[in-house]
């Protein structure tokens, strides 16, 4: 997780692609609304961000403890792309099927992005 002393250190700008659902925070156990957004990860001097470092997704953020889970952008990206693709071929290829149609909506649910599992 990214930190500042005295106002130098690494610190989170900006965020796209947010999607807020309720939940339990893995670490203080509150029922919030978590956050998941992508978010630039910079080197931060006197509070203000210099140098971009990383781009990540962050994963159910708490508002309580601030406590997430970041990964690579990219990495985020072509999974969920993989992810989606499978469930839709297999909805796709047998739509009566329940497993296929459970998968499809718990894959929809995990990736956040149900207009990309429509257009596939």
């Amino acid at each position: 997780m990214p930190s500042t002393v005295n106002g130098i250190g690494t610190s989170y700008c900006g965020k796209d692609n947010v999607h807020v659902a309720p939940g339990t925070c893995e670490s203080c156990h509150r029922y919030v609304n978590l956050e998941s957004f992508d978010t630039t990860l910079y080197l931060v001097f006197a509070f203000i961000p210099v140098i971009p470092l990383a781009k990540k997704r962050i994963i159910n953020q708490c508002p309580v403890c601030t406590r997430h889970y970041p990964i690579p952008l990219k990495t985020w990206q072509e999974n969920k792309a993989k992810e989606l693709q499978q469930a839709a071929k297999n909805f796709r290829e047998d739509p009566d099927n329940e497993e296929y149609a459970l998968e499809a909506i718990k894959t929809v649910a995990a990736c956040q992005d149900e207009a990309e599992f429509i257009s596939r």
